[in-house]
């Protein structure tokens, strides 16, 4: 049975690393898995695709469409004057050429397509395999936001965007959410099946009016558990500069002005920990106006290999991931396999992961003062941190390794393949 991946990028962002550790899970298993993506960054990773701009168009060209679509989503959130997480179109200007680019596949696993594979195109025209379709996000079932924050106008159909600053019913948000609901129409109940990484999302799926009528499978991501485990730690702090004796505190986003991913209310919660002997912050990640400019705190940009963040991970004494929403995040993952207890809010599947008071602490999302003190527990309590990290190891050892991973998605595609 050959598996085609599906994916806008082999290396850059969470679903994209996500989707190669799937990937390699399965190749691991002697399935035939390969992937295709819009943009492929790696150079040595077996079985990966990499799309290609048919020759009637130049590079520049290319972008020019992207930004045709994006426009009014780019305007409406330029006059929003707030900060909101990515926000995408249905459309792409690889349409049919990225059909006709397609490997040759039994079974469809998409992942994140966004800006790489049009709906309406893929959907009414691709493939009549079976597509099974992991969710790294909210976005397949909204109308075009990735976090629906507060907002539950994905319930019904979207429109009056609170996101784009809309106040318009008929507005990008609508008429995305339309064309989604139009391409699914194209497939039929038992030829689309939906993985979540976490029950949280698959709660979210199920309240959806696009998706809600698909079937779901809870599948948690996978580590390897082999590159991401614990290393010295004295090395580790020694690599990076960071004193010995620090109390080291670790947080990673790929931006850090991404307010999803709470880095203002991390930097308040530290506000109350100046009693926390020689507190020290690493943060990972596109950094800006956000990050203090004093001793003690350490940006290391962003971050691709994965044994350098395995090292990074390790030199900390607590990862902390203040998400006011989250599907499953890779990064808790890797903490915990490299023994890094979590601080964090319990939002979305954070706490399918966490267990409070084995692995971590957390506390109510937004609640300033318990993840100060949930941190504050973490740095101070060595015989407790020490007993938290041997169970975050042992956690990922029993519930997320890439052979466990692999078994349970080549059971959802031998069922499909079989209704085919």
């Amino acid at each position: 049975m050959r598996i085609l991946h599906i994916n806008s990028h082999d290396l850059s962002g969470g679903a994209a690393r996500a989707a190669l550790r799937l990937h390699m899970a399965l190749l691991g298993q002697g399935a035939q898995s390969r992937m295709f993506v819009e943009t492929r960054q790696s150079s040595d990773i077996e079985g990966i695709h990499g799309f290609k701009v048919p020759g009637e168009f130049s590079r520049i060209r290319w972008q020019l469409l992207r930004r045709f679509f994006n426009h009014p989503i780019l305007a409406a959130q330029d006059r929003s004057g707030e900060t909101f997480d990515v926000f995408t179109d249905d459309r792409s200007p690889c349409g049919k050429a990225a059909r006709r680019q397609l490997p040759g596949h039994d079974v469809v696993n998409l992942h994140w397509i966004a800006g790489f594979i049009d709906y309406r195109d893929f959907f009414s025209r691709a493939t009549t395999a079976p597509i099974v379709w992991t969710l790294h996000d909210m976005n397949p079932f909204t109308g075009g936001c990735h976090y629906a924050g507060g907002c539950d106008r994905f319930m019904s159909q979207c429109g009056g965007c609170p996101q784009l600053g809309s106040s318009r019913q008929d507005d990008p948000s609508r008429r995305i959410w339309k064309r989604k609901r139009s391409a699914y129409t194209n497939r039929s109940l038992d030829s689309l099946h939906i993985i979540t990484p976490s029950a949280w999302l698959a709660g979210e799926v199920a309240k959806s009016t696009l998706m809600g009528g698909f079937p779901v499978t809870h599948i948690p991501n996978c580590i390897d558990t082999e590159v991401f485990e614990p290393r010295d730690r004295t090395a580790a702090r020694a690599a990076l500069g960071i004193p010995e004796k620090a109390s080291v505190v670790l947080f990673v986003a790929a931006s850090l002005g991404n307010r999803r991913k709470g880095f203002r209310e991390l930097l308040k919660a530290l506000d109350g920990l100046g009693s926390v002997h020689q507190l020290y912050l690493i943060s990972l990640g596109k950094a800006g106006g956000d990050m203090p400019r004093k001793n003690g705190c350490i940006n290391l940009g962003n971050v691709a290999n994965d044994r350098l963040l395995a090292t990074i991970y390790s030199a900390a004494d607590c990862f902390v991931i203040p998400s006011r929403q989250d599907n499953l995040p890779n990064t808790v993952l890797e903490a915990m396999a490299c023994g890094t207890p979590i601080a964090g809010f319990a939002a979305g599947g954070i706490p399918e992961m966490v267990i409070d008071g084995k692995t971590g602490i957390l506390a109510e999302p937004g609640d300033i003062d318990g993840l100060c003190s949930s941190i504050r527990t973490i740095l101070t309590q060595d015989g407790l941190r020490e007993a938290m990290s041997r169970n975050c190891r042992e956690t990922v050892l029993k519930h997320y390794t890439p052979e466990l991973q692999a078994r349970r998605y080549l059971d959802i595609y031998q069922r499909m393949k079989g209704r085919s």
